[in-house]
């Protein structure tokens, strides 16, 4: 298997129009040469299988819908690669955004790079801007705005800011060192609520020095909740979990203090003079 410097990973879970949306976005800006893409599909659909072997990008099946932590079926892909980017299926990305994920885990490492949030509703996640002209991903004129307006600066901030929201590239190393997305498969918490800071904390507790920073000017638009709003129809326990008492057990920490100084909810969400 040819080793790629840039791999874009994803779980999809029976969204093929999110997936297609997402991927056709990706292939805009990548060079599959030195570069790639591979999709963990939960609760494997035709429609999806479909269009990801007509683009020649490769898959693995899953009979039922395991959740984010699928991800790290996609191990023996992050093997042979420099940097993993751990996306979702429910974004589409900005134009340029893969060359200057690599240039700024170049230049800042040890660190984890996010992209900005475009959203059409307020949120207090301050990585995210608002425009509520846009509809959806899978609405075409709303795509070509957020690209029209991304390419002119729309969104850009002054600053890289604090975060560590998906999409999340890391190094290889750095991936395996804490044992994937997933922690060595640890299924304590599958979803909800602090699912995703598990990963960023196992990171800064591998080295005190790693940082988590989020772009000022790369962003992607975010469908927001797709996937959460289906589990919420399906399993509203699951989609309900509260990991508040899990995080704090394995950690030692209140989930919360942990939000507060590295994620993009923290109170000081601007990074850093040095890291801009």
């Amino acid at each position: 298997m040819h080793k790629k410097r840039l791999l874009i990973g994803m779980c999809s879970w029976d969204n093929p129009e999110l997936l297609k949306a997402c991927i056709d976005s990706i292939l805009h800006d990548l060079d599959l040469n030195k570069d790639g893409i591979a999709v963990v599909l939960n609760e494997a659909d035709n429609q999806s299988i479909e269009y990801l072997r007509s683009k020649k990008i490769p898959f693995v099946c899953l009979p039922e819908n395991r959740g984010v932590l699928a991800i790290d079926y996609l191990l023996p892909f992050v093997q042979n690669c420099e940097y993993f980017l751990n996306s979702n299926d429910d974004m589409v990305f900005q134009e340029g955004f893969s060359e200057k994920l690599i240039k700024a885990m170049e230049k800042y490492y040890p660190c984890s790079v996010s992209l900005g949030f475009v959203e059409n509703f307020p949120s207090a996640n301050h990585a995210v801007s608002v425009d509520s002209e846009l509809k959806s991903i899978l609405d075409k004129a709303s795509r070509s705005s957020f690209h029209r307006k991304a390419a002119e600066g729309k969104y850009d901030r002054s600053h890289h800011m604090v975060g560590y929201q998906h999409p999340i590239c890391v190094k290889r190393k750095d991936y395996l060192k804490v044992g994937g997305y997933s922690g060595n498969w640890d299924m304590d918490f599958q979803s909800g609520w602090g699912r995703d800071d598990m990963f960023p904390f196992l990171l800064k507790r591998s080295n005190k020095e790693f940082v988590f920073i989020t772009l000022k000017d790369s962003h992607f638009f975010h469908q927001s909740s797709a996937t959460m709003k289906k589990l919420k129809k399906l399993n509203p326990e699951l989609a309900s979990q509260d990991n508040q008492d899990t995080f704090e057990v394995k950690t030692k920490m209140p989930l919360l203090q942990f939000k507060q100084h590295f994620s993009s909810f923290s109170l000081h969400y601007y990074i850093d003079e040095k890291y801009n």
